[in-house]
């Protein structure tokens, strides 16, 4: 019998930079998960544990970043760890892995550098599918065949696109690898929720990285009893932070009073809340609903661990520009969007490139609040 987690994309060193001032908090939050992985493989006296792919986000993330790292994984001794190069950090030759502050890690920490068969006991073989590139439409997994005869228990580690999520991504990897490969577990990476086809399964990334990830913050805790036996799986939730966006129609003020429901009856506690809300206005709303949303933005903000509020730009926009014979509301209007977005910026936008996205967003919503107030009052 074999015992094992099996883990990937941990994407440490992501920028978060559209968070703004929280972005420390949002790339904190991942080695503290990373940290629960941890307490979670001594806790359950595993035999090894699998790092699949992207553990740093790139090439370029700071030092300290790989210094902390090597830190967690020195901690899991004396389990073996294995780590495979992905798509974010492949083996090339600016990778971190080349690095003195990575070549310092601890003896227990193995990097799967080459595809080959892996004997890491009598019991147990590992067949890891390291990448050497950022993009490829090559399957990593290719090369791996059936043995001539029974023999240990056989592990595939690869990080790319099985097949049946839908479309032929970035390392396509062939669906039915698993059983083509006579392979008893096919532990996968960079799909960021947790996933099961047949043997093969995505654990997905341990702390939430986009509001769009489904299934998203886990470790998978794995049972293999023999050579052929179905494999045991199990997810353990390792995220803290809870990533919630929501779209809102917004006629009259009972749509706000709905919105603030919606998000109290998501049960996450505000501190660790990360919420995107979409408003929506109907062209006829009553000043009252724009004040109640207007409201409702100013307590989420001091609430929520970061707040990302879209209001209905277009609409709220064109009163700006309506309020301003000269245009000049439309332009500041139009300036604070492009700072909110991240698009590129022009003139007069481009000298204000250092402004945190979440100050602009706040500097627009505040224009437009003001522009409403003006124009009632006209």
């Amino acid at each position: 019998m074999v015992r094992f987690l099996h883990t990937a994309d941990w994407q440490l060193g992501m920028p978060f930079a559209w968070a703004g001032r929280q972005a420390c908090r949002l790339c904190e939050a991942r080695f503290e998960a990373a940290a629960r992985l941890v307490e979670l493989a001594h806790r359950e006296r595993v035999d090894f544990v699998l790092l699949v792919g992207d553990t740093f986000d790139g090439p370029a993330v700071d030092d300290e970043v790989v210094r902390r790292a090597v830190a967690l994984l020195g901690d899991l001794a004396p389990v073996p760890v294995y780590v495979l190069p992905g798509n974010h950090d492949p083996l090339t030759a600016d990778a971190v892995w080349t690095r003195q502050s990575w070549l310092r890690r601890a003896a227990h920490v193995h990097l799967c550098a080459e595809a080959a068969p892996l004997r890491i006991r009598d019991d147990v073989e590992l067949l890891p599918c390291p990448l050497g590139q950022k993009v490829s439409r090559v399957d990593p997994t290719a090369w791996i065949v059936p043995p001539a005869a029974r023999g240990p228990v056989r592990i595939g580690l690869a990080h790319g696109a099985l097949d049946v999520l839908g479309q032929r991504g970035n390392f396509p990897i062939a669906a039915d690898r698993a059983d083509r490969g006579a392979l008893d577990y096919l532990a996968l990476g960079d799909w960021h929720g947790f996933r099961r086809h047949g043997r093969a399964t995505y654990s997905g990334t341990i702390e939430p990285t986009s509001f769009d990830e489904r299934d998203a913050g886990h470790v998978v805790l794995v049972q293999i009893d023999a050579p052929g036996a179905p494999p045991q799986v199990g997810p353990v939730a390792t995220r803290s932070l809870t990533w919630l966006s929501l779209d809102q129609g917004v006629q009259d003020v009972t749509d706000v009073s709905r919105l603030e429901r919606r998000i109290e009856q998501a049960g996450a506690a505000p501190e660790s809340l990360v919420l995107r809300i979409r408003l929506v206005f109907e062209h006829d709303a009553p000043e009252a609903a724009l004040s109640a949303a207007d409201l409702l933005q100013e307590v989420l903000r001091e609430r929520v661990l970061l707040l990302d509020w879209h209001a209905d730009a277009a609409q709220l926009s064109a009163r700006a520009a309506d309020a301003s014979d000269d245009g000049l509301l439309a332009a500041v209007d139009e300036a604070l969007a492009q700072l909110v977005s991240g698009a590129a910026l022009r003139p007069p936008a481009d000298q204000f490139a250092g402004v945190d996205p979440q100050t602009a967003r706040a500097a627009q919503a505040l224009l437009h609040r003001l522009v409403r107030r003006s124009a009632a009052c006209t």
